[in-house]
């Protein structure tokens, strides 16, 4: 469910920008629009950040960075990844990985 939620926000709105742009902008101009209160799990917030990791860049924009989605994941960019990282994903953390990845794929189109 907070990957859904985390991830409703990037898809484009009907009126220009994101989902969250718009609701953030609602919400400025004194909308009562309700937040979403899920989070993540402690215990599997390493896979979320190892998730962001491998599917996006950072990219500097002023005095932040925006996360850039890369092309879809794939089990050899994991594979890639556990490689070079010297971290040995076990199969349950791979496809919690490629799972995250179908949220957000769902999500941005």
């Amino acid at each position: 469910m907070y990957a859904k939620t985390e991830f409703s926000g990037v898809k484009p709105h009907i009126h220009g920008g994101s989902e969250r742009e718009h609701t953030e902008a609602l919400r400025a101009m004194g909308a009562n629009v309700p937040e979403d209160t899920n989070d993540i799990p402690r215990q599997l917030s390493y896979l979320y950040n190892l998730f962001k990791k491998m599917r996006f860049s950072r990219i500097p924009n002023d005095d932040v960075f925006s996360l850039v989605a890369r092309e879809p994941l794939t089990y050899a960019h994991i594979d890639f990844y556990s490689k070079s990282s010297g971290l040995d994903f076990e199969m349950w953390e791979i496809n919690t990985i490629m799972s995250l990845d179908s949220i957000f794929k769902r999500a941005v189109n």
